[in-house]
């Protein structure tokens, strides 16, 4: 049987020690109602709010591995990320600390065994307001209708 990962590797910058410290505390919360020793309503209510907005669900949740790095806090998977639930954080971290910034990340989906259509992946730019994500088979499937609509045909 094959395994599947979604994995990813990127900085979450901070300027100051505050804002380390709320990502690291919120990150931990998560880990608890990962582990189940906290309830979802007990997270901070920046988590709450946007988790709220975008019909987060944290029953299916994975949290990342995270630590702390001088120019601010790692994220990274091995295994599997949720690629939703690190959208929820970063928009609620840049909602506090970073109203006019913005940024993103990538990530990969991979297989542990070489077999048709098992790979992709994707990119996700956020801002306090809003947020815009692409997966690579989203894209090519596009791409696809696209060129079939100009009347080109899909080489099967």
């Amino acid at each position: 049987m094959a395994d599947h990962y979604t994995q990813t590797s990127f900085m979450i910058p901070t300027k100051t020690d505050e804002q380390k410290a709320w990502l690291l505390d919120v990150l931990g919360q998560l880990d608890e109602v990962q582990s189940e020793t906290m309830e979802p309503s007990d997270v901070k209510d920046e988590i709450i709010a946007v988790a709220t907005e975008h019909h987060y669900d944290f029953e299916a949740m994975y949290t990342p591995y995270y630590c702390s790095e001088k120019e601010g806090v790692w994220i990274r998977s091995d295994e599997s990320i949720d690629v939703d639930l690190m959208i929820v954080v970063i928009q609620a971290y840049l909602r506090k600390f970073h109203p006019n910034s913005f940024m993103g990340f990538q990530w990969a989906e991979t297989c542990s065994e070489p077999r048709l259509d098992e790979f992709g992946g994707g990119a996700v730019y956020i801002s306090a307001d809003d947020f815009e994500a692409h997966s690579t088979g989203r894209w090519l499937w596009d791409q696809f209708k696209e060129a079939s609509a100009g009347g080109g045909e899909q080489l099967e």
